[in-house]
């Protein structure tokens, strides 16, 4: 998105910032090919100047001190070329749930860009479905074993600390620090059709060892779900992004063709149907902002107008880059289209974080919540 789309100054700071700097390290790189952890570390060094790494979290604590609203700026700059690079969620876990010893081993490394976290919540048999984790944390004297599986996974073979949801001894759910480099840890990547940059998969504790120190403190489904709350809305922009460069994509091929003498792009037809898929995307990006302000506010309707926005900005992405394709005809099809990476990024996204269909439904519940509330 070109920082014009922008009132606030600040915001189109930070994202030119966030962008330029993406286009630098990655305009030249084959982002079919997944990153190794050197070159994602390097590459983090490089965006830290940008907020990208500190994001949230106070100065204080050698974060940058963004708000929420700000943070999805630089992140909607960085996803011009590379989005979902993420490696930012564990340092706020660690901030708004974690213990000063925690903090303290693992904080410095993951900011610094010494260290690539991950979080781990969804599962193979129920996706993210906080409420049914068959991940478990059980008792071994003082400390703890930690046993299952986390699916698509992102940093799946690179991350070296995982922040995991799990069942306590009570069943209730909990988080815990898990070292990923650990001998009893299995990856297993999964190609993807999209963000082809990163890994996904497979990763399989087998009695890890966890010590008690490791447990963060903030517990709970609801936790998890606040936590949820803020990946959706940073997914939202990101999306966003991704939209309106399949509209560009699209436009720049349709600019080379010619129809009846004239470029199609000067066609009312091809006018009216850019214009639909980039107001679409438009909207979903304002509604994007909408629930990340909400998080600044915390406000208690964040977490669902998230979700609304994390559906409405991966549909209207999906749907702008697919149908980009479709206009861009054969050429849409070339392997190794630039909209066709696209369309498949923007799918990626999709399911990040709850499906369409999970976020929608959540949507729709707090929607028939409070019209039921305010019916007279």
């Amino acid at each position: 998105m070109d920082t014009q789309f922008f009132t606030d100054p600040r915001l189109a700071e930070l994202h030119g910032a966030a962008s330029a700097t993406a286009k630098s390290l990655f305009s030249d790189r084959d982002l079919s090919v997944p990153m190794t952890r050197a070159e994602l570390l390097s590459a983090y060094r490089s965006l830290a100047s940008t907020g990208y790494l500190g994001g949230v979290i106070d100065r204080s604590r050698g974060g940058a001190g963004l708000s929420f609203e700000e943070y999805g700026a630089v992140l909607e700059g960085v996803s011009e070329i590379a989005p979902f690079l993420s490696n930012h969620s564990v340092q706020r876990s660690l901030v708004v749930a974690g213990t000063e010893q925690q903090r303290d081993r693992w904080l410095g490394p993951l900011l610094s860009a010494e260290t690539i976290g991950a979080v781990l919540i969804t599962e193979p048999h129920g996706g993210t479905h906080v409420a049914d984790v068959r991940t478990t944390l059980t008792p071994d004297g003082d400390d703890y074993r930690l046993t299952g599986q986390k699916i698509w996974c992102v940093h799946t073979m690179t991350a070296d600390v995982g922040v995991v949801l799990a069942a306590g001894p009570d069943g209730s759910a909990v988080r815990c620090l898990a070292d990923l480099n650990h001998e009893t840890v299995r990856r297993q990547q999964i190609d993807m059709t999209g963000l082809r940059y990163l890994t996904f998969g497979l990763i399989e504790f087998r009695d890890t060892p966890v010590a008690a120190g490791d447990l963060l403190i903030g517990q709970g489904t609801d936790e998890v779900k606040r936590t949820l709350a803020v990946a959706r809305a940073l997914v939202a922009v990101q999306a966003a992004s991704v939209g309106q460069r399949a509209v560009y994509a699209a436009v720049k091929h349709l600019s080379t063709r010619n129809a009846r003498g004239r470029a199609v792009t000067g066609l009312d037809l091809i006018r009216e149907r850019v214009g639909e898929l980039s107001s679409r995307v438009e909207a979903s990006r304002a509604f994007a902002y909408h629930a990340l302000k909400a998080i600044d506010r915390d406000d208690a309707s964040a977490p669902a107008l998230a979700s609304a926005a994390k559906a409405n900005a991966t549909d209207a992405a999906v749907a702008a880059a697919t149908a980009g394709i479709e206009l861009c005809a054969a050429e849409g099809l070339v392997a190794g289209a630039e909209i066709q990476r696209h369309r498949d990024d923007a799918a990626m996204l999709a399911i990040a974080d709850g499906t369409p269909i999970v976020n929608h439904t959540l949507w729709g519940k707090y929607v028939i919540e409070q019209s039921l509330l305010r019916r007279p």
